[in-house]
């Protein structure tokens, strides 16, 4: 499975700077055998610039990192994703552990993981692309028929 994960840095620094979990998240993909590219948004761009963006990776599933400082620019471009790729939209950070049931609200996050985020993430992409049942995964919610799990 090939995932895009994003993690948005917008008028926060003057320079890119390493994101030490996101990078943990990635590991754990590649070593269960998923491909993995990383976007870094350190500044914001037009919505059809970030679907180039986007399709440049062509993947399988989007998986935003959010402090609670970028928690709006996430929310836009997975509304941005959700509307003009279809693609599941995953959320982490730490604002997505401190405030889950605000997050999910926003309807363009379909899952959201909780606290550590490398093992359930693989298990999620695990069974998306197996096309198994993920309900049981720990630290996972997700959106069903508009309602959460």
């Amino acid at each position: 499975m090939k995932v895009l994960l994003i993690y948005p840095d917008v008028n926060t620094i003057q320079f890119p700077h390493f994101q030490h979990g996101v990078a943990s998240v990635s590991a754990v993909l590649k070593q269960g055998g998923h491909e993995t590219s990383l976007l870094y948004l350190n500044r914001d761009l037009a919505d059809d610039e970030f679907v180039s963006e986007v399709k440049k990776y062509n993947p399988d599933i989007v998986a935003f990192s959010s402090t609670s400082l970028q928690f709006s620019i996430a929310r836009r471009y997975a509304r941005v994703v959700k509307a003009g790729l279809g693609l599941p939209v995953v959320i982490g950070g730490i604002h997505a552990t401190i405030a889950p049931e605000e997050v999910m609200r926003d309807e363009n996050f379909d899952y959201l993981i909780q606290t550590e985020g490398e093992y359930p993430m693989l298990e999620l992409a695990d069974a998306l692309q197996a096309g198994n049942d993920f309900s049981g995964i720990q630290n996972l919610w997700l959106r069903k028929r508009n309602a959460l799990q």
